[in-house]
């Protein structure tokens, strides 16, 4: 809500495909309608009203829509929503409509929200740190609580039992769980904890979820490898994506790289331990016999810890090895040459949060999955297969 830039504002459908398996655990199913984009529109201008961007009188219906990327009919309906609500008043045609001063959740009351993290935020990447400290300055504004939990998934050992338990012990009105597992999830469901999946094995399933919509994305690096002459690309992606069931995305990353002529193995999508010892052996592994020419690396981190490996063995980038990294942070962003990455919108993702929030507030918490485009961003990191 800061910068003066436009705004996508899309919204996808839910795809319940998993009707049998919920029934087993007691979950019914119901239709999700979908939002309209003057709802969505509406969403974005209320939470500048909450946050005390706009006081007396609001700007007008032009420069509104060129803010948010709508067309003046749309926003002259988001209006309209925010006026029957008793957000705004209108002041007659041609004059800007004002600010009534009554609050756009003066109607819900202030909860205590949760967030469940998979990995200690110490030890998480930066984009992903900054994602969840404007989380929780987003919710503290909105008037509500934010408490992390204390010990994240990884520390818990990725039990169900001992995070239930670590759950229960705190005391929240709902709760946001990052990169959460389908048996986590699906207990979430089946005990109505309110719940909203941020990334996650959360597809299908019948709950509030976001996160990067990744799978356009993957492919779109393949492609580019591809295209750059590579056939011996490996994907070093977190353990989730692989246990207790691959991801979605992790499937249809595996479809691509045959539908360019490469027959997806473990060498493509190795199963390695998670740490910097871990990174070490697996490099030296995969660059015994047959080496990467291009390395897909899903955590800006372990981007690091590549480049540190290939400076060691004399590698150069992208001369001798093309390079992908999750993100580009403040740090990534001095490499020379620029990093080839992924990158998304942060700030929709909080804005989708926040919305499942005040629905909850008012008794009315939403069961919609928003994804949030994910864009590859071809760079200097990557360049012609070596031989």
């Amino acid at each position: 809500m800061e910068g003066e830039g436009s705004v996508r504002l899309g919204v996808r459908r839910n795809d319940f495909d998993d009707c049998g398996k919920l029934a087993s655990l007691g979950v019914t199913m119901k239709t999700v309608r979908r939002r309209s984009l003057a709802e969505v529109t509406a969403d974005f201008v209320r939470e500048g009203l909450e946050t005390g961007r706009w006081n007396g009188r609001m700007p007008g219906v032009l420069k509104l829509a060129g803010l948010c990327g709508v067309s003046r009919q749309t926003m002259r309906a988001a209006m309209r929503i925010l006026e029957v609500e008793g957000v705004i008043a209108s002041a007659g045609v041609g004059r800007r409509r004002t600010v009534t001063g009554r609050s756009a959740v003066s109607a819900s009351r202030t909860l205590r929200i949760g967030v469940l993290l998979r990995e200690p935020l110490a030890t998480e990447d930066p984009d992903q740190q900054t994602l969840f400290l404007e989380l929780r300055r987003a919710i503290e504004t909105a008037g509500h609580e934010c408490q992390i939990a204390a010990r994240s998934q990884n520390e818990l050992g990725d039990n169900l039992g001992r995070i239930q338990r670590h759950m229960d012990e705190i005391r929240v009105d709902g709760w946001v769980v990052h990169a959460g597992s389908r048996e986590l999830l699906e207990w979430g469901i089946a005990s109505g904890v309110p719940m909203l999946a941020l990334g996650g094995h959360a597809r299908s399933l019948p709950m509030a979820s976001t996160g990067a919509d990744s799978i356009e994305a993957y492919r779109a690096a393949v492609r580019h490898l591809v295209g750059l002459g590579h056939h011996r690309i490996v994907l070093l992606a977190p353990h989730q994506f692989r246990h207790p069931e691959e991801m979605q995305v992790l499937k249809e990353y595996k479809a691509e790289l045959e539908a360019q002529g490469i027959a997806p193995s473990s060498y493509h999508v190795p199963d390695w331990e998670e740490t910097p010892e871990g990174l070490e052996r697996e490099l030296t592994s995969l660059f015994r016999i047959t080496p990467p020419t291009a390395l897909v690396v899903l955590k800006t981190k372990w981007a690091v810890g590549v480049l540190s490996f290939l400076a060691r063995r004399r590698l150069r980038v992208p001369e001798d090895v093309s390079l992908v990294s999750w993100g580009h942070n403040s740090e990534l962003a001095w490499h020379r040459p620029a990093m080839a990455h992924f990158t998304s919108d942060q700030e929709l993702m909080v804005r989708r949060i926040l919305r499942w929030i005040r629905g909850l507030a008012k008794g009315r918490p939403d069961h919609e999955f928003q994804p949030i485009p994910l864009t590859f961003v071809a760079a200097g990191t990557t360049g012609p297969a070596k031989g």
